[in-house]
Parts: structure tokens; C-alpha cells; sequence
């Protein structure tokens, strides 16, 4: 569980998964100066990563790559607009990573009071079968934000499904949701 606190209050918690080791990951980012996207990358065998970056932004234009090492049990942590990563501010897009050696990385979107977890897709560990997203909010003056990102280069298609919170051991109930597609609780 990561803290964000100042001048010792607490602004906002969010819980990470301790990630597996992998030689690459894929996640959706943005490079704002307000809010970006931060990584955490964390070396944990004996040999020096050499890691190469692809920062691919939304609308088609050219990848920006970066290459960079980081050495046997180091880690790096920054934002992707800062060295070594170095990706131009205010674009939003995928980041994909390759290291010649596996890595734990951690993406967070930061900034602006709060810490956003961002998972990162392991391009050998995709997975097919449905998932849970177990907590998200809207209503109240709370909205959330769920970011597919496809792992492949080709076209995928699937659905999502919201539901309420159930009596406990009872399923939850079909949840209608209003997204820039219209008012459903299946899409």
C-alpha cells in the first residue's frame, strides 16, 4: 500500500500488486506535467538489464525509443517525461518495454493528489478467461476510469459487464453505467 501524504495528512492510498519478474510489459500512459504516468523498475538478478522503451502516443504519430541499463539489484523510479525515459510532456499512449533481463515494474499514474495504479500487461502473460475488477466507483461526486489496453497488433473484441454489490454470498445485480457510448450495464 502506497501512501501519498503532505505536510503529514494523508491525500490517497492505493494498494499495488506485488508484480512477477518479466522481460516485458505494456501500459497506457500520459506524460503530464499535473498528473503522469510514473514507473518503478526494479532489477533483481545479478546482471545488468539493458531495457529498450517504445512510447507509442494515441493518433497515430511516430514512437519516440529510448534505450537505457540499469544495473544487477537497482531499481529506477520517475516520471516518464524525466531521465531516463525522457518521452515529451503532455502525450497520452502506450509504453511498451523489453529488458534483456526480467524486471518488477510498477506503474503509477501520480500527481494532483492522488496515485492511480496502473497494471502492466505481460506480453507473455495474457490472459483470455474473464477477470474481476473488484472495486470501482461512480456516483456521489466519485466517477473511475477503466483503460482496456490491447496487448496484441491485431483487432480484439470482448464486453464488459458492471454490477452492484451483492448481499454477502449473493451475486451482484446488473449495474447500468453512463460512458461516452450511452447507458448500459453491458458494453
Amino acid at each position: 500500500i502506497i501512501d501519498l501524504r503532505s505536510a503529514g495528512v494523508l491525500l490517497n492510498e492505493v494498494s499495488v500488486p506485488v508484480p512477477p519478474p518479466s522481460p516485458n510489459g505494456q501500459v497506457y500512459v500520459t506524460t503530464s506535467l499535473a498528473a503522469g504516468t510514473a514507473l518503478t523498475m526494479v532489477n533483481r538478478s545479478d546482471e545488468t538489464a539493458i531495457i529498450d522503451v517504445e512510447f507509442t502516443p494515441n493518433g497515430g504519430a511516430d514512437p519516440v525509443k529510448r534505450s537505457f541499463t540499469l544495473l544487477g539489484h537497482a531499481q529506477l523510479s520517475g516520471f516518464l517525461y524525466a531521465s531516463p525515459f525522457n518521452i515529451p510532456v503532455d502525450q497520452v499512449g502506450t509504453l511498451i518495454y523489453l529488458s534483456s533481463t526480467p524486471l518488477s515494474t510498477i506503474a503509477l499514474n501520480a500527481g494532483s493528489g492522488k496515485n492511480v495504479y496502473q497494471p502492466i500487461i505481460d506480453f507473455g502473460r495474457a490472459n483470455t478467461n474473464p477477470i474481476t475488477i473488484p472495486q470501482f466507483a461512480d456516483g456521489g461526486g466519485w466517477s473511475g476510469v477503466i483503460t482496456l489496453v490491447n496487448p496484441t497488433t491485431e483487432t480484439i473484441s470482448g464486453e464488459i459487464r458492471f454490477f452492484k454489490a451483492g448481499l454477502p454470498g449473493e451475486p451482484g445485480m446488473p449495474a447500468n453505467m453512463t460512458t461516452d457510448n450511452g447507458t448500459a450495464s453491458v458494453f
